[in-house]
């Protein structure tokens, strides 16, 4: 867990290059940014439904 103060987010990307490239041959795809202290983690996925967990 956490400790109070900490951020743990998850971003949607919008508008990227690889999406206005690619757009039409990957549909329907959401491109997220979860930043976790020194690391950048990108995930491209369907139907995401992302909620917090306390």
């Amino acid at each position: 867990m956490l400790r109070p103060g900490v951020t743990f987010p998850l971003l949607i990307i919008e508008g990227a290059e690889w999406q206005k490239k690619y757009g039409l041959i990957y549909k329907d795809v959401s491109h997220f940014a979860l930043i976790s202290s020194d690391y950048l983690m990108q995930v491209l996925a369907k139907s995401v439904n992302a909620i917090w967990v306390n």
